[in-house]
């Protein structure tokens, strides 16, 4: 009886996340499409450019969202450090 919940749980956690996943896939060129017409569209972060199907113009690598993590926890572990050191003196 618990292998079976634990499959449910496992299915249906997959589904959900499957679900969000692809829900956001979709939609996201509509709402930046929609917020740009809007002129609500921030300027100060980089937005991807879509085509008119809602392709990703130049999707980017897993190596490059990687690379990007990198630097934000060298960044905050550089400012986390700095902090330490100025609370210390």
């Amino acid at each position: 009886m618990a292998r079976l919940r634990t499959f449910d749980l496992i299915a249906f956690s997959l589904v959900c996340f499957v679900g969000v996943y692809t829900g956001t896939q979709f939609f996201e060129p509509i709402v930046i499409d929609r917020l740009e017409k809007d002129g609500n569209l921030r300027k100060d972060i980089e937005i991807p450019q879509y085509d008119e199907e809602g392709n990703p113009l130049n999707p980017k690598s897993m190596l490059e969202l990687r690379q990007e993590l990198s630097k934000v926890q060298e960044q905050k572990e550089a400012e986390r450090i700095a902090n330490n050191g100025s609370k210390s003196s």
